[in-house]
């Protein structure tokens, strides 16, 4: 069996690494979730990526996890509460990334947590 890498055209790809607190395989479109809003997909797909600062229990249910195909934060560890959540789910998360900030108009993400890696395609 060959595996088949999907990446958008014309996207420039940006690798970050984390800690794994979820494991699992995700490829899906990046939600940014700031300040109680979304600030990039403001309709929920089907399956979708969520990108936040810190993964809260608060968050985790206005998110609506059933939606989301993985999580990653910049802040936070494999022993938090959002962590158990994502394992309880079985939704693929990688936790403390460091800065996203600089992340920009980027529409798609992939999770590969056996890597400890995500691949955000930005415009």
């Amino acid at each position: 069996m060959t595996a088949t890498r999907i990446e958008p055209m014309n996207h420039t790809c940006l690798l970050v690494k984390g800690s794994v607190a979820s494991h699992g395989l995700a490829a899906a479109h990046l939600v940014i979730y700031t300040d109680g809003r979304f600030a990039i997909g403001d309709t929920l797909r089907e399956a979708i990526v969520y990108v936040r600062d810190a993964f809260t229990p608060e968050i985790a249910i206005r998110c609506q996890l059933e939606h989301a195909s993985g999580i990653i934060t910049s802040r936070g560890g494999i022993l938090s509460h959002a962590a158990s959540l994502t394992r309880e789910a079985h939704i693929p998360c990688l936790m403390g990334v460091g800065n996203l900030s600089d992340i920009g108009p980027t529409t798609w993400a992939s999770i590969v947590t056996p890597a400890a890696t995500a691949h955000l395609w930005q415009r």
